[in-house]
């Protein structure tokens, strides 16, 4: 036994012999002379000039160590620069003991300096392609196996990338780079900092081992990186790594501010620049990853962004597959306490909202639709800070045709219906104020579904000028033509208030308007829906004040300058007491028809209307009777359809009833002369039409009696009475009303 520890001392100091007369012998060699036989060795495999220009030293002992200086590796004719790669100065650390078992190990390896470049032609060859193009490299005899290294150390390294033929140019640059391990199946310890395009970041961390990333199985990762004003944490692992399979990592990240992190990532995202003009906060996301590229999936996933005392959102969800965008299941809530501030820090002139909560729920539904659940309350909308403050000059409204900008005043063009197609969607709001146009709505309510297509708004309610409007809406967008079926309800609102506040007419003063309407159509846009529209739609005005100058119809050549000739029209004050008026108009097929639906009482006269609206070709056929309260022995209404009114919505135009007019001044004699309607009389005549038609009488019933392309039913005399039938407004016992100024109003015959 003590023989046999005898040869294996002696062996090992043979070999230790031989180790140290190794290193005596390399120790005496000046390896500079062969910096010409590296190069050209190198030159033979990469087909590219290597240069050495400094020196080649070791350093001798158990684990020596070579250093070379200044090492440049040439580029391709026509690149942005001579040399591809330089280095300033590159060490290298071997293990000698495992080179006696065939094991390549290296202690250290530190570079220094390594500046590279790496571009593509106008063809998109690449300078990393060695060898003459078309010609394949120089393949290596090698094991291929990559030698183990304990340390890497790197300092001040810089790596462009240019394309030539997008023009891009990225530029990478470490300031260091330290990477440890004990062994091939050690974790790896890692600490970079650097920088990308400009951008500064660090990280540090461990991972996997090198054994587990070249043996594809799991490969685990914690690490920590700063950048951009970010912090992101990651923590996990990857089943099989080289094929990026079985993801399992959870990331986190967070920052003080998201438009500084945003604008600090412009360099790299040029889309980025002033993407957001304001600053929300501080701001966290997390979320766990798993699947793999072809399937990822996203749970656990919070956000939290903004500050309690401006605009907060928090969201919590997950998505079962972000490529096919199934399996959304997202909570979020928005909170704004006052946009006011944000809106002086943008310098964009936006809503003031305050108050304001919006929460709910999105998925994927069926057939692949998004799906919402959204509750929205708020205290305070006002759209007019968005559009500037409100002139206070008065309204004035132009000409219908000059508002619809050419001959049609109900667009034709496509409503964008199939959005309603894309999602579904159930919302309840409820808002304290909304001010639209210097129009205050308050205590707003509205309950709606749109499910594949159909939309039903079955409630909606606000409190509008001292009344309520209300109503519900379904409009089925699944259907090859869309139908619309709408109810609307508005009670007791005041009317003058409503339109002088709205900018749109002055022309009334204290008056209570009540509305009812039912409306059906179909079509796929307001002109098609129009043109079938089917309904009815009633408008009772109560007690107030309507401007004179108002009953100048459409700008009509026949003025109250010339009815206030007339002895029983008054005064010349600038308003007509107005007792109250009602609107009533049956809608069939697109035809409107008012027949005596038309009424306004005032202290002077009562005015009644009859006619039709056509709203496939939109044109008007019009007439208007006054009935003078008192004033000539024969009444004003005696001149039958006095007025008519004719064309279309966008140019209408007022006349006079020729042939009314003239039967009216013929039975009644001298009794214009002594009125002075005689005058007023010819200048009607004088300025009257060949299309005057006579009106029949249809009094005050439903378009049904008069049948189909009857015109204006108005003041006819009939012929076997011996009085002329005249309309008249009957003042029922008043109504209940909860509010003052209402009457029933009666249209029939006297």
């Amino acid at each position: 036994m003590k023989r046999a520890w005898k040869w294996v001392a002696g062996i090992a100091a043979v070999i230790v012999v031989l180790i140290v007369a190794a290193v005596a012998v390399v120790a005496s060699l000046d390896l500079n002379q062969y910096r010409g036989m590296i190069a050209a060795k190198a030159e033979e495999a990469l087909g590219r000039k290597l240069t050495i220009a400094g020196d080649i030293s070791a350093k001798v002992s158990l684990a020596p160590t070579i250093a070379v200086e200044k090492v440049s590796l040439a580029n391709v004719p026509g690149g942005s620069r001579p040399n591809m790669v330089e280095v300033r100065r590159v060490e290298i650390q071997l293990q000698v003991l495992p080179l006696l078992s065939g094991d390549i190990r290296l202690n250290h390896v530190f570079v220094d300096g390594l500046d590279a470049v790496l571009e593509t032609d106008a063809s998109g060859r690449g300078n990393w392609e060695f060898g003459k193009p078309g010609q394949a490299a120089a393949s290596s005899s090698g094991s291929g196996e990559i030698p183990f290294v304990s340390e890497v150390e790197v300092r001040d390294l810089t790596l462009a990338f240019n394309d030539a033929r997008s023009g891009q140019k990225l530029r990478l640059g470490l300031e260091s780079l330290d990477i440890e391990a004990d062994s091939p199946s050690s974790p790896l310890k890692i600490a970079i900092e650097g920088d990308y395009q400009g951008v500064d970041f660090e990280a540090k961390g461990t991972t996997g081992s090198i054994a587990s990333l070249m043996a594809n199985q799991p490969f685990h990762l914690k690490l920590e990186a700063k950048a951009a004003g970010a912090t992101m944490n990651i923590d996990g692992r990857i089943v099989e790594p080289m094929k990026a399979n079985g993801l399992d990592v959870a990331i986190a990240v967070k920052g003080d501010g998201l438009k500084a992190t945003i604008n600090n990532l412009a360099p790299i995202v040029p889309a980025l620049k002033d993407a957001m003009p304001y600053e929300p906060g501080p701001y966290q996301v997390s979320v766990r990853v798993g699947g793999s590229p072809a399937r990822l999936a996203l749970s656990d996933l919070k956000l939290a962004m903004g500050r309690s005392d401006t605009i907060q959102i928090d969201a919590s969800g997950s998505v079962a597959d972000v490529a096919a965008v199934k399996g959304i299941k997202l909570d979020f809530s928005v909170k704004a306490v006052d946009t006011a501030a944000l809106a002086k820090a943008t310098g964009v002139s936006a809503p003031t909202i305050q108050g304001l909560a919006v929460s709910g729920r999105v998925g994927d539904g069926a057939q692949g639709r998004p799906t919402a659940d959204l509750t929205v309350n708020w205290q305070l909308i006002d759209l007019a800070t968005a559009a500037g403050a409100a002139s206070d000059s008065k309204p004035a409204v132009p000409p219908a045709a000059q508002r619809a900008g050419g001959d049609r005043v109900i667009p034709s063009d496509p409503l964008p219906l199939e959005v309603l197609k894309t999602v579904d969607v159930k919302a309840t709001v409820r808002g304290q104020r909304l001010i639209v146009s210097g129009i205050t709505a308050e205590n707003i309510e509205v309950d709606a579904n749109l499910n594949q297509g159909k939309l039903d708004v079955r409630h909606f309610q606000a409190n509008v000028s001292g009344g309520t409007v209300g109503g519900r809406l379904n409009l089925d967008a699944s259907r090859q033509i869309p139908d619309l079926d709408v109810t609307l309800q508005v009670t007791g609102v005041e009317g003058g208030s409503f339109l002088k506040t709205a900018k749109i007419s002055d022309w009334l003063q204290g008056d209570r308007v009540d509305v009812q309407s039912n409306l059906k159509g179909a079509g796929r846009s307001p002109a098609e829906i129009a043109a079938k529209l089917n309904g009815d739609f009633q408008a009772t005005v109560g007690e107030g004040k309507i401007q004179s100058r108002a009953f100048n119809l459409l700008g009509a050549d026949l003025s109250m300058e010339a009815l206030r000739a007339l002895p029983f029209m008054g005064d010349n004050s600038e308003f007509t007491p107005l007792s109250c008026g009602v609107v009533k108009v049956w809608i069939k097929d697109g035809t409107a028809t008012a027949a005596n639906g038309i009424a306004i009482e005032t202290d002077k006269m009562n005015v009644v209307g009859s006619g039709t609206v056509d709203l496939k070709t939109e044109a008007i056929d019009l007439a208007v009777k006054p009935e003078a309260h008192e004033g000539l022995g024969i009444g004003f209404g005696r001149l039958a359809g006095l007025m008519r009114v004719r064309g279309t919505l966008a140019h209408p135009s007022v006349g006079i009833d020729e042939m009314g007019v003239a039967k009216e001044a013929l039975s009644t004699g001298a009794a214009f002369a002594t009125g002075g309607l005689s005058l007023l009389a010819q200048g009607l005549l004088s300025r009257a039409g060949p299309d005057a038609t006579a009106l029949s009488d249809s009094a005050g019933q439903g378009p049904e009696s008069q049948g189909a392309g009857a015109g204006p039913a108005i003041g006819a005399r009939a012929a076997a009475s011996p009085e002329p039938r005249r309309h008249r407004l009957v003042h029922a016992q008043p109504r209940p009303w909860p509010r003052r100024g209402h009457r029933q109003i009666i249209l029939g015959d006297a």
